[in-house]
């Protein structure tokens, strides 16, 4: 016995990977763990786009319970035992000591304990997925379904536990997170000059503080109605379900944010360092950080919309989520000012930064379209969700995972990744996730519920699509793997020298010290024919809001993808071999700038919000005219709405200036009169600072296609 503890104390193997205390051991631990989740999650998307390929069952054999339980684990992995720890235990864990100057963490021995909770979690996660067919309540885990009388075996108690183990790690990570940016950076280093990667690191790790114990609470008061016969969620008790819902989105929500955040600090890193400048506005981008994890507390219940909410409180929670735009837009413009004027390579790293940038932007504006009650009746629990946050996380978390991996390779591993098949790994990836998830937004168009194993004929299109983007998907992460093998087994050129590493170190240093201050194009996101023919005036109302709504947001779209597209060719030394030196390069800071890509998104949603608002209370008053009809047919429950005491005929005046809509609908009652009722009105306060705004945008596309063109004919002279 003896022999064998000196055996453990002694092997350099052991005290290095399983009782280290070096940062940067346990977060290549942490790297390697979520390099197989992210492969068993990327496994479980596989499974599901399979067996969505095309109608009926592939290889389910009517088994849709598993296909529930497939949908479930993709969920659960992807966040806790993927994106989480490589963001925060990875990325974190190996830069944050570097960047403030400390010799450590704060707490080594337990920043060993956070991570060795994960295995455990994850056999604990195993064994839920072998019991009985698995936990197919999704991954938010609503009761009844996920009450005994749902799920009566043990697999989900186990997922309980495992959650609480994860939960555990997380909140073990994220104090000695707070105490190590708080109390070890380095002289001369305050908060303000603290890098912007630490600032959503330290950011992240309050809302865990702040949201976990929420979670572990809920999941708790539903493992004691299993088991001991409480009675929190079980509504033929004296329960509400409902609550659940509240405890679970009151984390939910700020769960996306506390993904979100470290990759706004790794895109603010990496296009600092490749374009070589400071970050423009670095103290808006920390307000705007700030401010986003402040929001994220106090818009739950956007996911609840159609649980039975009084009108009020979804008016405020329409009005809150928007909000949340605002700061986003500010780091976005930052962004884009930050890569105008420097000079920018089209590196790996770098062009998974920029894609992170758009297409991030995108997802944010399906969510703004989301955000609105009225609209959201309609699309929730179908596709369009599913392509909305998939483009937040998918392309956004993902996206900028591989921009800090490919930026910080060198320094991770002391080699160099090999440029061709990085670009090949880019190129592939982002081709394929946008095949795979653009054409959800017309499966919700159409009204394709999630979660459901399989789909009438009217689908098959878009979900063969979808399904062939997924293997594109696939292959993209066979290429990186095949990258980081060739890379340390072939690749002769890959090993940086000991020179190399100190001066990429002492650079880093100097860098982090320094204190940074059409109407046809929207058919492409909102083509009307893809939603059914409105049955009640109600439905068709809804459509033209969110047209409206989509005409504003994809001219932003574009602007941004314009935008990118000009500094690459502007600045990027692969296309233009002169320097080219924009006004941005010579400053780092400048506040009517900044106040003017504010006020853009602001005026942008008060539009909206006041479209939005006229509309939900307007359907409000004409609930009471509802008659709701529940049927079962087979195996499916339909619900629908009928009107017994009116009828509709309608007409639309539309204002032909930039394809606002007012509208306005004739009820006829059962006397011979009419009544008119405005649906949605032109607030002219706010309608004319937004034509103010569309005419800056029109001037901004104006001066920058002069640039644009001016250097094309200027290369093409020299050709």
């Amino acid at each position: 016995m003896t022999n064998f503890l000196n055996f453990i104390i002694h092997n350099k193997f052991l005290n290095k990977w399983f009782f280290s205390t070096n940062h940067k051991n346990i977060g290549t631990l942490y790297f390697l763990f979520g390099s197989f989740s992210s492969t068993l999650g990327a496994t479980f998307s596989f499974f599901i786009r399979s067996e969505l390929s095309t109608p009926g069952s592939q290889w389910l054999t009517g088994n849709y319970h598993f296909y529930n339980a497939i949908v479930t684990s993709h969920g659960l992995v992807m966040i806790f035992f993927a994106a989480m720890p490589i963001l925060m235990g990875g990325f974190g864990n190996w830069m944050v000591p570097i960047l403030i100057g400390a010799p450590d963490m704060a707490f080594p021995r337990l920043n060993n304990l956070s991570f060795w909770l994960l295995p455990p979690a994850m056999i604990l996660f195993f064994v839920s997925t072998w019991v009985d067919g698995g936990v197919g309540a999704g991954w938010t885990l609503y009761p009844p379904l996920s009450a005994f009388l749902g799920h009566p075996n043990p697999a989900l108690d186990c997922l309980i536990f495992s959650l609480h183990l994860a939960g555990v790690s997380s909140l073990l990570g994220a104090i000695n997170f707070i105490v190590t940016i708080v109390n070890m950076r380095t002289i001369g280093m305050n908060m303000l000059r603290l890098p912007l990667f630490c600032w959503s690191v330290f950011l992240t790790a309050i809302l865990l503080v702040l949201a976990l114990p929420v979670l572990a609470a809920a999941i708790t008061m539903l493992l004691t109605d299993r088991n001991i016969n409480t009675s929190f969620f079980i509504w033929l008790s004296g329960g509400d379900p409902v609550f659940f819902q509240h405890m679970f989105w009151f984390f939910g929500h700020p769960e996306v944010y506390i993904l979100i955040l470290p990759g706004f600090g790794l895109a603010s890193h990496v296009i600092s360092r490749e374009v070589d400048r400071s970050v423009f506005g670095n103290t808006g981008m920390v307000q705007a950080m700030g401010s986003i994890a402040l929001l994220g507390f106090i818009v739950w219940a956007h996911h609840m919309f159609t649980v039975g909410l009084d009108v009020d409180s979804r008016a405020y929670f329409n009005s809150s989520t928007m909000i949340i735009a605002i700061p986003t837009a500010v780091k976005v413009f930052s962004w884009l000012a930050t890569m105008w004027g420097g000079d920018v390579p089209l590196s790996p790293a770098m062009l998974f930064t920029m894609a992170f940038v758009f297409l991030f932007s995108v997802g944010g504006f399906s969510g703004v379209v989301l955000a609105n009650a009225c609209i959201d009746v309609y699309f929730h629990d179908t596709y369009y969700v599913i392509a909305h946050f998939h483009y937040v996380l998918s392309m956004g978390v993902v996206f900028a995972i591989f921009a800090g991996f490919y930026h910080w390779f060198p320094k991770l591993t002391g080699a160099r990744f090999n440029v061709l098949v990085a670009k090949i790994h880019f190129w592939t990836f982002f081709i394929g996730v946008n095949m795979t998830f653009f054409p959800m937004h017309y499966l919700g168009f159409m009204g394709m519920p999630r979660r459901i194993g399989d789909y009438p004929e009217i689908f098959a299109r878009w979900n063969f699509v979808a399904s062939v983007g997924s293997n594109l998907s696939i292959i993209a992460f066979i290429v990186f793997f095949y990258g980081l093998f060739y890379t340390f087994f072939y690749y002769k050129d890959h090993k940086l020298t000991r020179s190399e590493r100190k001066a990429m170190v002492k650079e880093d240093l100097r860098l982090r010290l320094k204190l940074g201050f059409l109407e046809n194009f929207v058919l492409i996101f909102a083509v009307t024919k893809y939603f059914p023919d409105p049955a009640t005036e109600v439905f068709n109302s809804m459509i033209e809001l969110h047209n409206d709504i989509m005409f504003y947001l994809s001219f932003l779209t574009l602007f941004i993808f314009w935008i990118i597209n000009i500094i690459c060719y502007i600045y990027s030394p692969y296309f233009n071999t002169e320097k080219s030196e924009g006004w941005t390069s010579k400053i780092n800071h400048n506040t009517i700038l900044e106040v003017i890509w504010t006020m853009i998104p602001i005026l942008m949603l008060v539009l909206i919000v006041k479209l939005s608002m006229s509309l939900l209370y307007i359907f409000s008053e004409l609930s009471y005219l509802l008659n709701l009809i529940v049927e079962i047919i087979g195996d499916q429950l339909y619900w629908y709405c009928k009107y017994y005491l009116f009828f509709f005929e309608t007409f639309v005046l539309i204002i032909k200036s930039f394809c606002v809509a007012s509208l306005f609908v004739i009820i006829r009652a059962s006397v011979p009169r009419y009544k008119f009722v405005q649906l949605i009105s032109i607030c002219w306060e706010v309608f004319i600072p937004v034509l103010l705004m569309l005419f800056f945008f029109i001037i901004l596309y104006f001066v920058s296609s002069l640039i644009y063109f001016e250097l094309i004919f200027n290369n093409l002279r020299k050709c």
